[in-house]
């Protein structure tokens, strides 16, 4: 079903690649989510961000770990990936993007879902949209730079 994933302390050495805390937890959060890293050295900013990421994925918890997934775009054609899930009830889904790396002139392709129904209506953050809608034209994802991601939350809505 799924596998557990850790969110470690980055390396001091590893400057160039250091990933930030939300690429870590989102990449983590596809799965069992892990903590492998002294919290008891954390101080009190660290300890809130790390607080407010676990209480995230409790909320997305049963979407990731019994739902249905679906791989979005692969890192092997692009420095974007996505993974998608749908709940059992299908009306709960969650969306992770993935920019590994971004060179000038790249450009972040929409991000197309799978298995919603066409005709039901889709709650998005602050807009309603058709699921055939988000399956062909897809969401547009705003991520910059070098390990930078995202969590996308959508509801079925029941009209």
């Amino acid at each position: 079903k799924i596998m557990m994933c850790w969110v470690t302390e980055t390396n001091e050495n590893a400057h160039k690649y250091i990933r930030p805390d939300s690429y870590k937890f989102h990449s983590s959060m596809m799965g069992g989510l892990g903590i492998g890293a002294n919290i008891s050295k954390f101080d009190d900013a660290s300890v809130q961000i790390y607080k407010g990421h676990i209480a995230k994925y409790k909320e997305i918890r049963d979407t990731v770990q019994f739902g249905d997934q679906y791989r979005l775009l692969s890192p092997r054609e692009s420095n974007l990936s996505a993974v998608q899930y749908i709940n059992k009830n299908g009306k709960d889904i969650v969306i992770f993007v993935f920019l590994h790396g971004q060179k000038y002139g790249d450009f972040n392709p929409n991000v197309r879902l799978q298995g919603l129904e066409p005709d039901a209506l889709y709650q998005v953050n602050d807009l309603r949209l058709h699921g055939s809608t988000l399956m062909n034209a897809g969401l547009a994802v705003d991520l910059f730079g070098d390990f930078d991601s995202t969590l996308i939350r959508i509801t079925k809505l029941n009209e």
